[in-house]
């Protein structure tokens, strides 16, 4: 990875809006880096509860950054050999919009105005979404990256 490279991932990495971080991290995540800089950078996010979309595929799904910085660390560190686990703290799985569509209620949809950001965080408030501490297996990245002949 050249310098522009890293320079621009970190840009991204510390962007203010939380979609430019999740494109960022999706990113990082298909093509890991194994740079320092870069790893340090991501494990600030593990406690970055900003909600955005955290994946495109094969639906769109909405989480927290903290869970999307947790499953690109361990990508990050398979990279480089590293077999730490990483864990994030009350966290939850991203959901799928027919997934909040289950758990919602009319005054829900009312309350956060249409927008799903909104109703993540109603719904959060509201405890109707499952808050767990979210382990990430390293092994898991290993085996994904080998399967894709990135190590």
């Amino acid at each position: 990875m050249d310098l522009a490279e890293k320079r621009r991932l970190l840009i991204g990495l510390k962007a203010d809006k939380a979609s430019e971080v999740a494109s960022t991290l999706r990113g990082i995540r298909q093509n890991p880096t194994g740079n320092s800089h870069i790893i340090k950078t991501i494990d600030e996010l593990l406690s970055d509860k900003r909600v955005t979309i955290t994946d495109i595929q094969p639906m769109i799904y909405y989480g927290e950054l903290s869970w999307l910085a947790g499953l690109t660390l361990t990508y990050e560190y398979a990279k480089i050999g590293r077999d730490d686990n990483v864990v994030v703290p009350s966290t939850f799985e991203p959901l799928s919009a027919n997934e909040l569509h289950d758990i919602a209620d009319d005054s829900d949809f009312y309350e956060a105005n249409g927008k799903t950001q909104n109703l993540i965080l109603v719904l959060d408030k509201k405890h109707k979404i499952n808050r767990l501490e979210k382990t990430f297996w390293t092994k898991h990245a290993v085996f994904e990256l080998k399967r894709r002949k990135i190590i």
